[in-house]
């Protein structure tokens, strides 16, 4: 039989807390409260300044310090900053020994507690909770730790549950609550209530008016941080969520919807946006608003209709999402030609125009420029028929934006709701009716529930009914206003006129372009049939073309300073060649292209160049006939200066109509020299 030798174990002392000739233990404490109330702040202060004496007053602790978190909950350790360090500290060996108050103080959750504790002993680091008196090494001390942590924790689970309890009957009872530090226009008054703060007001209703002019809200966002205007929050860059989250709060027209969402766990405080899971309650004219509710409503109509349109580009300029392709159905965007040089130009053109599914679209590109000239001949031919327009205002008014019956059907609808809410809750406590069995009490029950449904569903589509003739009313009030204040032709483009009268444009081809106004109506502009209306140029206007073209000036340059269409600047340059003096250097190098005015690129030992292109080339001799002989090639009558007999040749320069007479005269001139 094998023999058996028992080796015995050593016994490994990991608690020295008894033993005063041991190394010292380097010992932290651990202080945290809730809240931030006056009464807990000097609990926390109490904490600090207790187990700062508490450890170093005994001579086998080493103090190292005292670790703090204040105004946090103890049911996570997600945001508990000076509880992570700690535990940071400890698992790399700067700690032994951990002093805290209670279980409770150290953590509300049973799991975070037993899973940090058994990490640290992992590590040879002790828990001493002062309260309970539980050391972590001893054999019983994890089982304690677990009842205490459960108890702490359902302690929480009741706090939290009272502490909802009490958010909801606030809700009930109408009382708004603000965090007034990062909130946008008001100020907390004296007596609790929401005050205008007048400066924030200006930039709330600044917000709402750059939304209403075209702006997106990435665009707005842009805006206000370059003018370098802080945030609600006090930062200096600005986010479009911030600019969307004002733009459709409620709390800016005097009303508040509360309970919009509710803490899903009490462990996790994690927040879950409100889907009626739980009831909501709307309070109205509760404070001073700071837009009008008309105002208000055509924002959210706005923002509807933007969501609703595919391909529509988040930009600040001013065209953006207002070009609509009549072909494919996509939105015009914005590209730049030469984007690297003086003579850039913005075009648009179709965005769906290179995809594969609207690869057929044939839709051209518009110049901005010709836009704005556009608008000009459309809102002038919209002033000759104001007097009418302005006349079917109040009859418009009556007819089409009236909400009073519709209004009175959702107060009915409300007051049925609730009556029927009602009786589904008793119904759901158990109170007595007439019902005879449970068979009966849930076809009762069902019904209810299907007549509350169809209630809210009929309710929602009135408040979108009501809410969309509000902002169309204030939409078309908008539109009157800008056509009263407009009492003369336009001369120029306006981007406040274009804001205030034109929701979109739609492009069926170059020549085609519609102007849909805000108040439904729409005119056709063709610029090729407007061109041959203009009347020609006056002497004035010739002198002073032909002076800036000479000076450098590009051809839509001129026509925006003389406000004269950039095709008919460049047929008046064209006609009288007005070569740009400055796109020629001293040395006879070209700079611009004699056709479209680019700056032109010469390579170092290759001949210099006239034209940007061949079509420019092309372009230019088609225009110049008095040059042109033969098949199109620019040709020219010349006398041979040796037999006097004329010929035509390419160019200017030859002198010899051939080899022959060019070597006679050459040597006849070589006699002379002699």
């Amino acid at each position: 039989m094998a023999k058996v030798r028992i080796i015995p174990a050593k016994k490994i002392i990991t608690n020295n807390r008894n033993n005063p000739h041991s190394t010292k233990r380097r010992v932290a404490g651990y202080a945290r409260v809730s809240t931030d109330s006056d009464e807990q702040f000097t609990s926390y202060e109490a904490q600090i300044e207790y187990y700062t004496e508490f450890i170093k007053s005994r001579p086998d602790w080493e103090f190292i310090k005292v670790y703090t978190d204040e105004g946090v909950s103890g049911t996570s350790t997600n945001r508990r900053e000076g509880f992570k360090q700690m535990i940071n500290d400890a698992l790399l060996g700067e700690i032994d020994l951990i002093v805290t108050k209670s279980v409770s103080r150290f953590a509300r959750n049973t799991v975070d507690s037993l899973t940090t504790i058994r990490m640290l002993k992992e590590k040879n680091v002790e828990c001493y909770f002062e309260k309970e008196n539980i050391w972590t090494f001893d054999g019983k001390g994890e089982l304690l730790i677990t009842i205490m942590s459960s108890i702490a924790q359902e302690e929480s689970r009741s706090i939290s549950e009272n502490t909802t309890w009490g958010k909801r009957k606030q809700a009930k009872d109408g009382k708004v609550s603000v965090p007034y530090s990062n909130f946008l226009g008001y100020d907390k008054g004296p007596d609790g209530n929401m005050v205008v703060n007048e400066e924030q007001a200006e930039l709330v209703r600044l917000i709402y008016a750059l939304f209403l002019q075209g702006k997106s809200p990435n665009g707005i966002a842009e805006i206000l941080t370059e003018k370098n205007i802080p945030s609600p929050g006090r930062g200096k860059q600005w986010v479009s969520s911030c600019i969307k989250s004002i733009l459709q709060n409620e709390k800016y027209i005097g009303d508040a919807l509360l309970q919009k969402s509710f803490t899903v766990d009490f462990l996790t405080h994690r927040q879950k946006v409100n889907e009626g899971e739980v009831p909501q309650y709307y309070v109205e004219d509760h404070h001073e608003p700071i837009v009008s509710k008309e105002m208000f409503a055509l924002v959210q109509t706005e923002m509807k209709r933007r969501d609703g349109m595919p391909g529509r580009r988040n930009r600040r300029r001013m065209l953006s999402g207002r070009i609509l392709c009549a072909q494919c159905g996509s939105w015009f965007g914005e590209k730049k030609w030469h984007p690297n040089s003086k003579y850039q130009k913005v075009v648009w053109q179709c965005n769906g125009k290179y995809d594969k599914a609207h690869s057929q679209c044939t839709s051209g590109n518009l110049i901005e420029q010709d836009v704005q000239r556009m608008f000009v001949i459309a809102v002038n031919r919209l002033l000759k028929d104001s007097s009418s327009i302005l006349e079917t205002q109040k009859l418009v008014y009556d007819t089409v934006f009236d909400t009073a019956g519709l209004e009175r059907e959702r107060t009915a609808l409300i007051a049925d709701m609730s009556v029927t809410a009602e009786l589904m809750e008793r119904m759901s406590s158990g109170e007595p009716s007439s019902r005879s069995n449970g068979y009966t009490h849930t076809q009762e029950y069902q019904a209810l529930q299907i007549r509350y449904e169809q209630a809210e569903k009929r309710k929602e589509d009135l408040d979108n009914t009501i809410q969309d003739k509000i902002a169309k009313k204030a939409l078309a009030t908008s539109f009157f206003d800008n056509l009263k204040k407009q009492n003369s032709q336009v001369v120029r483009f306006d981007e406040d006129l274009w804001s205030g009268l034109v929701d979109h444009l739609k492009v069926h081809s170059p020549n085609d372009v519609r102007f849909i106004f805000r108040d439904g109506s729409e005119i056709k502009v063709d610029l090729s049939e407007e061109e041959k209306k203009r009347p020609p140029l006056t002497e004035k206007q010739m002198t002073e073309i032909s002076s800036l073209r000479r000076e450098g000036m590009s051809y839509a340059k001129i026509g925006e300073k003389l406000n004269l269409p950039r095709g008919q600047v460049r047929s008046f340059c064209l006609s009288r060649t007005l070569e740009n003096e400055a796109a020629v250097q001293e040395d006879g190098e070209h700079v611009l292209c004699k056709t479209c005015g680019k700056e032109l690129e010469h390579t170092p030992g290759f001949r210099k160049k006239i034209f940007c292109s061949d079509g420019c080339r092309q372009d230019w001799w088609n225009r110049y006939a008095k040059f042109k002989a033969g098949e199109g090639r620019a040709t020219n009558k010349v006398t041979c200066q040796n037999c006097g007999e004329t010929f035509v040749t390419y160019g200017i320069n030859r002198k010899y109509c051939s080899r022959k007479c060019y070597s006679e005269h050459r040597g006849q001139e070589g006699d002379s020299r002699d």
